[in-house]
């Protein structure tokens, strides 16, 4: 149980802090991070407890660049540019749990159309 347990406190902490990074970068737009378990396949609505590690399934980001949860997306619905902001939204959002020393970015503005760059 203590593996579940942790595996939920850091995703909260990952989770609080990509919607808090996802406003910085897109300041009418927000962002949020799902926990997506075993229950959610099995047409149970996610409700209940989980009970071990395998359980998890992954995680799911829906995101509105305009600021509505009418228009929140999945991410196979974004553009290339949207794609590139909700990763760095990610990385930067991991990055505050758990700082790396050094990060290298290769032409992390190439899917950004010219007047977002």
């Amino acid at each position: 149980m203590r593996i579940v347990e942790a595996i939920q406190f850091t995703f909260r902490q990952v989770a609080n802090n990509f919607t808090k990074v996802f406003k910085k970068l897109v300041p009418h737009g927000s962002g949020h991070l799902v926990l997506r378990t075993s229950k959610d396949h099995n047409g149970d609505n996610g409700e209940g407890e989980v009970s071990t590690s395998d359980d998890f399934t992954g995680i799911g980001i829906r995101v509105s660049f305009t600021g509505g949860d009418a228009e929140m997306r999945e991410m196979n619905q974004l553009s290339g540019g949207q794609k590139s902001l909700v990763a760095l939204a990610l990385i930067f959002a991991i990055q505050k749990c758990d700082p790396a020393p050094f990060y290298l970015f290769d032409e992390i503005d190439q899917a950004l159309d010219a007047q977002h760059r």
